[in-house]
């Protein structure tokens, strides 16, 4: 069931539950979702009161007018509660960014029910295999987990959570196995067989705008199953700002929340529960941890935030052959439509290095967006770990008055050697083959190759196989205390190039199952 903590919650009052989940974005709805039934009594606390309906990019490229949906929307939200938003603002400390997006703290967040589903464009790809263990660049690039532990829940994340269809993490690597699956004719590039690239994969969630989308809103889809009054075992507070841990020894105690009332402070309360999961994404969840004082005896809350640099036009070129353009242009861009599913997806093809070539090249993961037709790409690349890039605490803000954020976001030489190396390659191979002369950059500096800063804020309360390297275990449990968890991109050792999202979802329910098999303390 849904309540409203201001009307519902008396001040000073001590809910319980068994499970307390801070935030109710993909991972969070998720979850709550994955433990109906489990006879555990949950407790999801959103900081929002209402959704309130923008006019977005998506419902633009879906034929819809402004007359159906009137509200412009800010930053390309679909949905916002004005009230609460400007606690997600901060300031960006490196000069690049500001330069390219000065409001990234508040522009790629949303304090709003659904959190950044409302936002994101449901672009969605397992990791590879080789993004969990990348100790050719650092020994501590390494998931402290198989990637086959996941690949359970990436089929239930794809198949039911995503609405997108039946088939397997790996498939997302397999460039032919969707050629007689989609309603328009594709085909994959054929790459020589000592080639330094292959074929990767993504999937985007089909969006029907001002109604239900599909699954890119989740409150929309999975909220309906968990709202109801007659279901009891879970319980949505909504206008619950999760303020600070209280914690001692190696137990958390409880969380201190408060209410807003007419934009200004209402009135606190608390929750105890057994066990807490913070999902308030990547930049929320360390800030909540560094204001509490709380789980960072390694140092390391707040280190080796990554995002996925992104540059839209990195290079250009002539297109010289192109005997099989329709069927090849079609799968790299824009992509075909996934027959026979009730949201039908699109998929597209990228260009990525293989294994041997990462290794070879020292570099990170990256994906080439290629369009045939204008001889321009976009290219996405991993920007590795890096302790000098934090999420630190700011100066009071609004409303609480409570620290905000500092981003200081930091690339090394070998972030910008992923993006010259694999634009070398990816020219060099087109050139080869004959598809393309006079493949330039289109970038003089290091600093210039970066266009737009990507809004997947990984890594900065990293999962580790020792404590002292990370913040959480394979489980998502904090290392230092143990009833607290994590389930976020916030985690990710690496980032790989895939968008988060699916890994996310696939974390949180794995993370889910593991809390329904633990015993009530």
């Amino acid at each position: 069931m849904i309540k409203d903590a201001d009307r519902d919650v008396r001040p000073d009052e001590e809910l319980k539950a068994d499970i307390c989940i801070i935030g109710s974005g993909a991972a969070g709805i998720s979850m709550a979702h994955r433990l109906l039934g489990s006879g555990k009594r949950i407790i999801v606390l959103e900081s929002s009161q209402v959704n309130i309906r923008r006019f977005s990019f998506a419902d633009q490229a879906a034929g819809f007018a402004l007359s159906e949906s009137p509200q412009i929307a800010e930053d390309n939200h679909r949905f916002t509660d004005p009230t609460v938003q400007p606690l997600y603002n901060g300031e960006v400390l490196n000069p690049r960014m500001r330069a390219i997006d000065p409001r990234f703290p508040i522009r790629s967040r949303i304090r709003c029910y659904g959190g950044t589903t409302n936002c994101w464009g449901g672009w969605t790809r397992s990791l590879s295999p080789i993004d969990f263990d990348r100790s050719d660049l650092d020994p501590k690039f390494v998931w402290p987990i198989h990637p086959d532990a996941l690949d359970p829940y990436y089929k239930l994340a794809i198949v039911k959570y995503c609405s997108l269809g039946n088939w397997n993490a790996a498939d997302y690597d397999n460039a032919s196995y969707w050629v007689d699956k989609t309603i328009q004719s594709i085909a994959p590039f054929q790459f020589g067989p000592n080639s330094s690239l292959r074929t990767a994969v993504f999937s985007v969630m089909n969006g029907r705008g001002p109604g239900e989308d599909g699954a890119l809103d989740f409150q929309l889809v999975w909220g309906k199953a968990i709202e109801p009054e007659s279901v009891r075992d879970v319980i949505i507070y909504r206008n619950a700002n999760a303020r600070f841990i209280d914690w001692s020894g190696a137990k958390v105690d409880r969380i201190r929340a408060t209410t807003v009332r007419k934009g200004v402070k209402g009135h606190d309360f608390t929750v105890k529960a057994t066990r807490y999961v913070l999902a308030m994404g990547g930049i929320e969840i360390p800030r909540l941890l560094l204001v509490s004082k709380a789980g960072n005896s390694s140092g390391q809350v707040g280190a080796n935030f990554m995002i996925h640099p992104v540059n839209e036009r990195a290079a250009t070129y002539s297109v010289l052959k192109a005997p099989d353009a329709r069927v090849l242009n079609f799968y790299h861009y824009p992509g075909g439509t996934i027959r026979g599913e009730a949201f039908p997806p699109t998929v597209f093809a990228t260009f990525s290095p293989t294994d041997a070539a990462l290794k070879r090249e020292h570099i990170g993961n990256f994906r080439a967006l290629m369009n045939f037709r204008s001889g321009e790409v976009n290219f996405n690349w991993e920007q590795v770990p890096n302790p000098k890039s934090k999420i630190i605490l700011g100066g009071p803000g609004p409303i609480f008055e409570d620290p905000g954020i500092k981003v200081d976001w930091n690339l090394t030489q070998l972030d910008y050697d992923t993006i010259n190396k694999g634009l070398k390659m990816v020219g060099e191979e087109l050139t080869a083959l004959g598809y393309a002369r006079n493949f330039q950059p289109t970038y003089r500096t290091d600093e210039n190759s970066i266009t737009n800063p990507g809004d997947h804020h990984m890594g900065a309360t990293r999962m580790s196989a020792h404590s002292q390297d990370g913040v959480v275990d394979a489980d998502c449990q904090s290392h230092d205390l143990k009833n607290l968890y994590i389930a976020s991109c916030s985690v990710f050792p690496t980032g790989g190039v895939a968008n988060p999202t699916l890994t996310i979802i696939a974390l949180a329910l794995r993370l889910a199952d593991h809390l329904r098999r633990l015993p009530a303390e």
